[in-house]
């Protein structure tokens, strides 16, 4: 059985219909690269958050925390700065640590819950727990508990999706605990001209096709 001079004209309406869709929504992307600084991302696009903290006491205290996650990625129409985390890795030493060493321990928070499972054991994470496990006691002078307030407020920052907004910059706490903070929007952006190329392309696609 052999094509018809019919199938023909589908097949390559086909063939130059696909491949204009994908150079014209590489080229459009292009031109939205070229013309927007590198840090700038399309406000739509399939994004996740990435944070990552390290923090200390200050001179008054020795200790140190950290954390790092990734939330769950989506699709995202406009720009958003609110990445809500489901769990995080976290580790932290200090003198009071119950190890002896400078080893520290490691464990994994389940977001909202604060239900954790370390090498301390597992249960749910308290400012009261926190303050044990940093400082040895849930009864710190007033300014050492403001540094593990500090932490327990980015852990539920991180819960409820309001830490500081991603950038490309990395984030500095001189007060009242020492360390930075990472905080990414990561993933595939889709810049406004790819829709635009879009509708331009259904639209061929439809006049030509009806003209056949």
């Amino acid at each position: 059985m052999t094509d018809t001079p019919e199938d023909d004209w589908y097949w390559r309406f086909g063939l130059l219909a696909g491949s204009s869709l994908v150079v014209g929504c590489l080229m459009a992307q292009f031109l939205w690269s070229v013309t927007h600084h590198r840090y700038i991302d399309p406000d739509s696009g399939y994004y996740y958050g990435s944070v990552k903290g390290s923090l200390s006491g200050t001179d008054a205290t020795v200790y140190s925390f950290h954390f790092e996650g990734h939330s769950e990625a989506r699709w995202y129409w406009t720009y958003s700065t609110h990445f809500v985390y489901r769990s995080l890795q976290f580790g932290w030493w200090s003198p009071f640590d119950g190890r002896g060493d400078q080893l520290g321990n490691t464990g994994t928070l389940t977001l909202p819950s604060f239900e954790f499972e370390s090498s301390q054991g597992t249960g749910v994470l308290t400012r009261p727990l926190l303050s044990e496990w940093l400082l040895g006691t849930t009864n710190a002078p007033p300014d050492q508990m403001r540094g593990v307030d500090r932490i327990y407020e980015l852990l539920h920052a991180a819960a409820d999706g309001t830490l500081p907004a991603p950038r490309h910059h990395t984030y500095y706490f001189p007060q009242p605990i020492h360390g930075s903070m990472q905080h990414f929007r990561l993933g595939l952006g889709i810049s406004w001209p790819v829709f635009v190329w879009l509708g331009i392309w259904l639209a061929g696609v439809v006049y030509f096709g009806r003209r056949r």
